[in-house]
């Protein structure tokens, strides 16, 4: 008898210890970590909410009849009402680094539209091409954000989101064709021509070859020295230059450099 109550208390005790190991596993462990949070999907809301809160304020009324100080109060509010829910966004965490790079770029354009209203009494066509500059950086990034990510506004707004994807693609298609001529240029290649007892005369015969035809080219041509210094700057034109056409381009000069670096404003036809 006594054996058989020692069994039984035995198992009682090995029931209650294999309760209680069961109920400590069960329990969740202090070294769980939380699910880490990442900014990507709460940005694209709150980009499609911050360009509303934008465009309430610009679209409000005829930009083009406000006077300077008009304008500039209103535009400093249009900005500030885009930071006031993107900025945020500066110092979060993103799973696509991708975007954390198109969200800083957008951040910081802000940013410098608002710093360039500053210059819309000062220096007004230092204002203008900044300003348009930046307008048509942040075309191509809110048109990334549409092609690539999703970005939506509502029906409201949507012609002028159409807007500014249509200015993104002129603003590629522009810095498409000044890459290429840029390159062309920086290819043009000057050689002594004719030396006239110092004054000397150099050319450069260069064929068109960007596929785009000029009303005309000017070149600015500084000249370098071995230490890298500009002594000075050169010019040499040319017009009606068609796709193709070979160009003679030269300059005289008594400076004695080692190296040019050439530049060129233009006129596409």
């Amino acid at each position: 008898m006594k054996k058989r109550i020692g069994a039984i208390t035995l198992a009682m005790v090995l029931c209650f210890s294999a309760t209680a190991c069961s109920d400590n596993s069960a329990a969740p462990t202090e070294t769980e970590s939380e699910t880490e949070y990442f900014a990507d999907e709460d940005f694209l809301s709150d980009l499609s909410k911050s360009l509303e809160a934008r465009w309430d304020i610009s679209e409000a009324q005829d930009l083009a009849t406000l006077t300077n100080a008009e304008y500039k109060t209103t535009m400093e509010s249009a900005i500030q009402a885009e930071l006031d829910i993107v900025g945020k966004y500066q110092t979060e965490k993103f799973e696509d680094t991708k975007l954390q790079e198109y969200v800083l770029q957008y951040i910081n354009n802000l940013k410098d539209q608002q710093a360039s209203l500053d210059y819309i009494d000062a220096d007004n066509v230092k204002f203008i091409d900044e300003w348009n500059n930046l307008y048509g950086s942040r075309t191509e990034i809110v048109s990334t954000f549409y092609n690539t990510y999703g970005l939506t506004v509502s029906e409201k707004y949507q012609s002028v989101l159409n807007d500014m994807l249509t200015k993104a693609t002129i603003v590629a298609n522009q810095n498409e064709q000044k890459a290429i001529i840029d390159s062309w240029v920086k290819s043009i290649t000057f050689e002594l021509a004719e030396d006239n007892s110092g004054w000397k005369t150099y050319q450069a015969v260069a064929e068109n070859t960007t596929g785009y035809s000029f009303d005309y080219i000017n070149l600015s041509i500084n000249l370098i020295d071995s230490d890298g210094v500009i002594l000075e700057t050169r010019y040499s034109s040319f017009q009606n230059i068609s796709t193709g056409a070979k160009v003679k381009f030269e300059f005289m000069s008594d400076a004695e450099f080692t190296s040019t670096e050439v530049t060129a404003t233009y006129q596409i036809k």
